[in-house]
């Protein structure tokens, strides 16, 4: 009793296991569908139905034409249904398939008399809706014996012919939203009623796929509404799956080996001479101008002048105009024009104008206009006018003009313009702008809104927590002289001018230089600076220019809010690059260091210097007081 309870249970486990098994395969193109199935000895009949009920497709074949009785050797793993059957059958036997169904029939022979002349047959029917009767217009009607189909006309009705070499023949008969169904008959003329059932919408709403949210059908591309054939677009759209075959050529896509259904068939090898239209490609595409592919891409694909994808490319794209794929590309893609991937991009795009992803880059992007990423990009951008991320930068962008990304982690290098929303890597360039900057930036003027980095140019501006400040001071050298500092509080530029003359001819002072504030506690804060200056002066009607390298310690103390008073001691050293100075050029230094040393260019003293100082960024940072001065 409980071995019969455990076989009942048993039973009951496997047809759940085999029910789910098939509502998972049933939703996947036949060819795609796979069956693992090991017997020592079968019979053939059974090992048939097996294969239909596992991988949930319709089988039709004429009971003469195998021995089902005859006990069969099956060793297969994960098989596709397809090639398991054309391995266990005879070798008289041709499996044929077209959507859900599979037919059997007898291979094509040579008459028995070759002098016979060939005969053809028709079948003719209408296909209509089998609950409303209403016909059904632009029905694809497949003969399945050699490729050819028909479609239905206004009327639903339809006539397609057959070679009387063929033993029997089959035709498939689909329209999309219907079951397709399929007929074998014997070579005879034939008229017959086709009620198609419309497929009931699924109760469970399907996962929704990125791609097809921002991908159309390949079939809405303006060059594909240009160029394809109504029949084939309509053969497509109502044939279910597709079938593979070695090679196909095409004069245009309307003129193929495929004939009409060129939509629902993948080649291992195909040469367009102008141009192709296929389900899928395996290994190797070939177009003199364009190659239309609705679905996937493997290997290699050239064509003249474009390349459209409606699904994933993984290998080697080349066009002479553009690649536009609507899937994922993972590879290379080289293009004289442009590149389009709408999803993620893997590995290498070359454009003679733009490179444009939707998705994630993980690799190169070179054009000599413009490279576009709408996600992350993790790898190089290297363009003659822009590079744009809109949301992660973890590589290198390279322009002759203009960089932008939402976040960069590396390097951003540009004769013109840097732009990023936070930056924690590098940016080089004419102008530099971040919102906030966690890395280094090397330019003639950086801009940022918030700064925990170092920026070093001619002018840094930093928005939000920044260092602006002016300052009036007095020395041994300068009467007066006027600071602007710019950066941040730990690190800051220093534009600066002047005017002097105590022991010389009176001259005017024109530099840049660095600052750091530290140990700011309270009022009080330290700066170390240094600062180049360029002197000019007049003797004997000559303009004579020196260099004046500074090194300075102040000490700044509150004394009102925001202004500070400040003063410390200098390190000073002077240049002078003449070779026949004029007389009284050289008395400009309060002393010389050097003196006993005539033939040095150099003039080095100690000094010092007391001046007042404005800090107008407290205006904007309230909260930062202390760390001000």
């Amino acid at each position: 009793m409980h071995a019969i309870v455990r076989f009942i249970l048993l039973v009951i486990g496997l047809s759940i296991m085999l029910n789910k098994d098939i509502q998972a395969q049933s939703h996947l193109p036949l060819i795609e569908r796979k069956i693992t199935l090991n017997s020592e000895s079968i019979k053939l009949n059974d090992a048939l139905l097996l294969v239909s009920k596992t991988c949930d497709f319709n089988l039709s074949y004429n009971a003469n034409l195998i021995k089902g009785d005859s006990l069969i050797r099956v060793k297969s793993r994960n098989a596709n249904p397809i090639r398991l059957l054309r391995s266990i059958l005879p070798d008289h036997v041709n499996v044929k398939y077209s959507g859900n169904n599979v037919v059997l029939l007898y291979k094509p022979l040579p008459p028995d008399n070759p002098k016979e002349k060939e005969k053809f047959y028709s079948v003719s029917g209408k296909v209509i809706d089998a609950e409303t009767a209403s016909p059904l217009i632009s029905a694809t009607v497949l003969n399945l014996s050699n490729s050819r189909s028909v479609n239905t006309d206004s009327s639903g009705s339809f006539e397609i012919q057959f070679s009387s070499y063929t033993k029997e023949f089959s035709i498939a008969v689909s329209k999309a939203g219907y079951r397709d169904t399929l007929f074998l008959f014997n070579p005879a003329n034939h008229r017959i009623l086709v009620p198609l059932d419309i497929i009931p919408a699924r109760i469970l709403e399907p996962e929704l796929d990125k791609i097809n949210t921002i991908s159309p059908d390949i079939e809405n591309h303006s060059i594909s509404k240009l160029i394809l054939p109504e029949l084939l677009i309509s053969n497509s759209e109502n044939i279910q799956g597709y079938s593979i075959r070695t090679f196909q050529s095409s004069m245009t896509p309307g003129l193929s080996s495929n004939f009409k259904i060129a939509g629902a068939v993948k080649n291992k090898f195909s040469l367009n001479i102008l141009g192709g239209y296929s389900y899928g490609v395996e290994y190797l595409e070939i177009g003199g101008l364009l190659n239309m592919t609705r679905k996937d891409v493997s290997w290699v694909q050239i064509a003249g002048v474009s390349n459209l994808v409606g699904g994933n490319v993984k290998g080697v794209q080349v066009a002479g105009a553009f690649n536009h794929t609507r899937g994922n590309q993972k590879g290379i893609q080289i293009a004289g024009a442009a590149n389009v991937v709408a999803y993620h991009q893997k590995g290498i795009q070359i454009a003679g104008a733009a490179n444009l992803s939707r998705g994630d880059v993980y690799g190169v992007q070179i054009a000599s206009g413009l490279n576009y990423t709408g996600a992350d990009n993790i790898g190089w951008q290297i363009t003659a006018g822009a590079n744009i991320v809109h949301k992660k930068l973890k590589g290198i962008q390279l322009a002759a003009g203009y960089n932008q990304c939402k976040s960069a982690h590396g390097l951003q290098l540009s004769a013109g313009v840097n732009l990023t929303d936070t930056l924690n890597g590098v940016q080089i360039g004419l102008l530099n702008l971040s919102g906030t900057q966690k890395g280094f930036q090397l330019g003639l003027i950086n801009i940022v809104d918030s700064s925990e980095g170092l920026s070093l140019g001619l002018l840094n501006i930093v928005r939000k927590n920044g260092y602006q400040s002016g300052s009036i001071s007095s020395s041994e050298l300068h009467y007066a002289k006027s600071n602007i500092h710019i950066g941040t509080a730990g690190f800051y530029s220093i534009i600066s001018i002047g005017m002097g003359g105590y022991y010389g001819p009176g001259f005017l002072s024109a530099g840049f230089g660095l600052g750091s504030k530290f140990f700011a506690k309270q009022r009080n804060s330290l700066h170390l600076e240094l600062c180049h200056e360029s002197i000019f002066y007049k003797v004997n009607a000559k303009i004579i220019q020196k260099g004046l390298l500074s090194t300075s310690l102040h000490y700044s103390r509150e004394i009102f809010p925001n202004w500070y008073l400040f003063g410390g001691p200098a390190f000073n050293f002077l240049f002078n690059n003449e070779k026949n100075p004029e007389p009284g050029s050289q008395r400009i230094a309060p002393y010389n260091l050097f003196k006993d040393k005539p033939d040095l260019p150099i003039e080095g003293w100690i000094g010092g210097s007391l001046g007042i100082r404005f800090d107008w960024s407290n205006f904007k940072q309230k909260k930062f007081p202390d760390n001000q001065g």
